[in-house]
Formats: structure tokens, sequence, C-alpha cells
């Protein structure tokens, strides 16, 4: 039984927010590997389905995010690029993530859906406790 609560212990703590696609590959792994202590596999692949489909969703959210938050400042962005062209005498190309105004507002809108998201994962996690200690 230890031996059980240990590994699901360890398992559930793969269940994590993605920054890539690849790594939603690694929520198969999780369910292969709870699928060794916990019985009710129809409920179990259920709920997995409908956590890859939350983890994509979140992945798509993040990227649109980036994406809107680049739009917002690349004005700001081309303005300070030809006053700095003006001041060298030559282009120069300045990516948004350089600028602290845009890494600063990237980490509040990320941090605010990290946690919206976390917290649904956090659900997850317990639904799969509660399926876990019904297979005990």
């Amino acid at each position: 039984r230890w031996v059980k609560e240990g590994f699901f212990q360890v398992i559930v703590t793969q269940i994590t927010l993605p920054t890539t696609e690849t790594d939603l590959s690694r929520l198969a792994t999780v369910e292969t590997g709870l699928s060794a202590v916990i019985k009710d596999s129809s409920s179990m692949k259920y709920l997995f389905e409908q956590a890859h489909q939350l983890l994509k969703q979140y992945l798509e959210n993040r990227r649109h995010l980036i994406e809107q938050l680049r739009t917002a400042f690349a004005d700001r962005m081309r303005k300070r690029e030809e006053e700095l062209a003006r001041q060298f005498g030559h282009a120069v190309k300045l990516d948004p993530a350089q600028d602290p105004e845009f890494a600063g507002a990237l980490q509040q809108h990320m941090g605010r859906l990290q946690q919206q998201y976390e917290g649904v994962l956090e659900q997850l996690r317990g639904e799969l406790n509660r399926l876990f200690q019904e297979s005990l």
C-alpha cells in the first residue's frame, strides 16, 4: 500500500502546465503510469482526455497572449527603432522581449493565465486522488 501511494504521489506531480507541444506527451506517460494503480480505467481515460484538451487550450491561449502583447508593443518598438536609427545612423532592430515594460506585462498576464489553469489541474489531481483511493 505504501509503495502504491508513493508511486501515485510521484507520478501525479508530473501533471504540470506545458511550455511546448512536446510537453503534452508527458501526459500520456503519466496516464500509463497511473493505470498501474487506478482500477477505474474508463474514468481515468476520460479525465486524461479532458486534461489533454485543457492543456492544448492552455498552450493556444499562451501563444495568443504573447502575440497580442507583441502587437500591442509593436508601435512603441518601431518608434524606438526609428529614434535609435537616427541616433546611430543605421537601422536598429529591437525585440519586444528586450523591453522591460513588455517583460513586465508578459509576466503579469502569464501569471494570471497560469493561475487559472493551475486551479483546474489541481481539480484534476484531486479527482485522480479520489480514483486512486477507491482503488486501494
